[in-house]
């Protein structure tokens, strides 16, 4: 169920008891971790046993895979991308830096530092640990403040070192960074033998796991909304064990019950108390008649129908109980950098994480548009060498224009490099008409269909002069310029503001161009602009025709329905 709207009242938790735990007394002397993300957006852990100073120097820390139970991660890592050239001799380096009493060292350090945002815990952490270096405090905690907003893996590992601190006065500084105030005590739970007022039910999962709980529904309490969100993610991916302690800290007058309000519904929708499901049921029918749509950017996979019939487009998909929803709610989980993700977050080979249920929009300028993953919809089988990508989704989407008389499927997945893929298909009376298929991994890199008897394949021309043919408004689409064209006007820039300067191409440049129109001219975006509905045009000018909802696939009765989606 979607977020509680929230009264001016932090999320968080309530009062907190001494945790007593024990730390090293050297710096960096206990195994400091660095977080590395590999291809896959898997994770792996980098682990140094230096301590700076040390006459043992190994030559190269590489990275190391640490299973959820030794981590304390709630998630497993399965592989990971080793740091070739950095040396635990780096340690001692930035350390003695970010340490030296030189400002001005210090600042040079930290500089140095930002170039390897993953062992800025590791380091920082250390500094703010001791007296002895206090005069280096507001400098580290700034970077690290800064880190642990910006980073939920750094968080995840901080909450290591507020278990650890030796002392509630380090407590209260590390935990300061996180926006909580000077005497924040940890809870304590009542299988631990606690009594008192700042009990609250035992979590149902390893007791090992207790302390970092007991950090982490503190968290709940941060004024920091990043803060906040993480502590909510980390709960929820512990799974329902956690259920009956969150209903505690919902039912206090602490000012993490709204933060665990977003944990239960991040759990599970039925976690929530029926008070609490009917006002958000509420508020979405309030907010839903004056909506105005939002540009929207996806990361996923999304259909587009011409009907205005939303009972069609669901019985099409095969979908079951339709719930009402805002589109600001339904659009939230195919957004990419939106307000939320679905839980596991896992940006996989081209599309979004797996969430379970469907969104189908209002009807849009004429068009229904139908937000799902693959596997949710059906198994997506792998193709062999003579079909194209997707190939179910291209299936369906002549199925659907059986119906329809016509249908489009989008595709559009940025992760900043080579796992970009972009794609579509137009189908029109059971037939595909004409698609593209755009992703860094595959020879050539695009792919322009459907092939004819004879094997051959739509040119970059006529499928330019059959998009222009078909639009629906915009501006024709021209050829575009050349690299090489491009690149030598930016050289004579560079050449006439730097006349001294000797500026050279890193690589020989041709005039080449029969990839760029299909990785910018024919992405997906710009083509649903021309034929359907752009959803990163969608604004106050869009015509929209009654309310959005979210749907289960009728095969799939179990799927879980959760999400601290914002209404």
């Amino acid at each position: 169920m979607p977020q509680q709207p929230h009264d001016g009242d932090p999320a968080g938790a309530g009062e907190v008891c001494h945790n007593g735990s024990s730390a090293s007394a050297t710096p960096l002397g206990r195994r400091g971790r660095r977080i590395q993300r590999n291809a896959s957006g898997l994770v792996g852990s980098h682990r140094s046993t230096r301590v700076p100073g040390s006459t043992t120097e190994p030559a190269v820390s590489g990275c190391e895979v640490v299973p959820a139970g030794d981590s304390g991660l709630p998630f497993e890592c399965a592989c990971a991308v080793a740091l070739p050239g950095v040396s635990d001799a780096f340690f001692d380096r930035v350390f003695a830096e970010v340490t030296d009493r030189d400002p001005e060292v210090r600042r040079a350090g930290l500089k140095r530092l930002a170039i390897w945002p993953g062992y800025i815990n590791s380091i920082l952490t250390q500094v703010l640990r001791y007296e002895e270096y206090s005069y280096a405090w507001s400098d580290c905690a700034d970077m690290l403040s800064e880190d642990l907003c910006d980073d939920k893996f750094s968080l995840e590992l901080f909450v290591d070192d507020l278990i650890e601190a030796p002392d509630q006065v380090v407590f209260d500084r590390l935990a300061g960074l996180l926006g909580l105030p000077t005497g924040t005590r940890l809870p304590g739970f009542a299988i631990d033998g606690h009594s008192g007022a700042c009990v609250l039910p035992a979590p149902a999962v390893s007791t090992d796991l207790h302390q970092r709980v007991a950090v982490l529904v503190t968290l709940l309490g941060s004024p920091l909304k990043s803060v906040r969100q993480n502590a909510v993610r980390f709960l929820a991916a512990l799974g329902p064990g956690v259920a009956p302690l969150l209903r505690a800290i919902r039912n206090t007058r602490t000012p993490g019950r709204r933060a665990a309000i977003s944990a239960l519904a991040e759990l599970d929708w039925t976690e929530l108390d029926p008070a609490d499901q009917m006002l958000a049921q509420r508020l979405i029918r309030v907010k839903q008649p004056g909506e105005v749509p939002q540009p929207v950017t996806p990361q996923g996979e999304w259909y587009a129908v011409p009907t205005t019939d939303q009972a069609a487009v669901l019985a099409a998909f095969d979908l079951r109980d339709p719930m009402p929803v805002t589109m600001r709610m339904g659009f939230a989980p195919w957004q990419r950098n939106g307000p939320w993700r679905p839980l596991p977050e896992y940006l996989g080979y081209g599309v979004t994480g797996q969430y379970g249920q469907v969104f189908v929009t209002p009807v849009l300028d004429g068009w229904t548009l139908v937000f799902a993953d693959s596997s949710v919809l059906a198994a997506e089988e792998n193709p062999t060498e003579d079909e194209v990508e997707f190939a179910a989704a291209h299936r369906r989407c002549a199925e659907l224009s059986r119906h329809f008389g016509a249908a489009h499927w989008y595709l559009e997945s940025e992760d900043g490099g080579c796992f970009d893929q972009s794609g579509w298909c137009i189908a029109a009376n059971g037939d595909i008409v004409r698609s593209c298929y755009y992703d860094f991994d595959i020879d050539g890199g695009v792919r322009i269909g459907p092939a004819t008897e004879s094997g051959s394949h739509p040119t970059i021309d006529e499928t330019r002069a059959w998009i222009n043919e078909n639009s629906q408004g915009g501006a024709p689409l021209v050829r575009p310029r050349s690299r090489a064209s491009e690149i030598a006007e930016l050289m004579a820039s560079l050449k006439a503001s730097r006349p001294d300067f000797a500026f050279r191409p890193r690589a020989e440049v041709t005039d080449d161009i029969d990839d760029e129109p299909l990785v910018w001219e024919f992405r997906s975006l710009v083509v649903a602009s021309r034929l359907s509905v752009n959803p990163r045009a969608l604004g106050s000018h869009t015509r929209v025709q009654g309310t959005g909802v979210l749907a289960v696939p009728a095969g799939k009765p179990d799927t879980r329905r959760y999400g601290a989606l914002p209404i």
